[in-house]
């Protein structure tokens, strides 16, 4: 990620910033379905991205259990399958995967969708985002 799209991110989130704190719900992506696909449990994640969805008009569909899917019984499906066929279902997919590096190798299938990429060993880009823009909305707040 760029500067520009670094800073657009948090443009973005200036704009969102009054629907999360009002907790007022919005019509933003109303034509817009999420999907997630959790091989690895994680309530706050999970709960996190479908509230926002939610909060902002979208609908979710989506898996927090693998092992009742294809995706994670014996047959294991590929990342690669699973990917193409999650794509068909929403427009942005949200993975959370035990193995190191699946989200990444997730990205490479996706054709359209947008993934957050998060391994139970990786970063966690969502929170490294709304830490650094808090950082940055504060300082400003202190010295303008």
């Amino acid at each position: 990620m760029n500067d520009k799209n670094f800073f657009h991110v948090f443009d973005v989130a200036a704009e969102l910033e009054p629907i999360a704190v009002s907790r007022r719900n919005s019509d933003l992506l109303a034509e817009k379905t999420l999907v997630t696909a959790f091989y690895q449990p994680s309530t706050r994640t999970r709960l996190a991205h479908e509230a926002a969805m939610h909060r902002l008009g979208g609908h979710v569909t989506g898996f927090s259990d693998a092992k009742m899917t294809r995706a994670g019984d014996f047959y294991q499906e590929s990342i690669k399958d699973t990917v193409k066929m999650l794509e068909f279902y929403g427009d942005v997919i949200v993975m959370r995967h035990f193995q190191q590096g699946a989200p990444h190798e997730a990205a490479k299938w996706a054709f359209h969708s947008h993934h957050q990429r998060r391994d139970g060993w990786g970063e966690h880009p969502t929170q490294i985002l709304t830490d650094l823009y808090t950082v940055l909305k504060e300082k400003a707040r202190s010295t303008g």
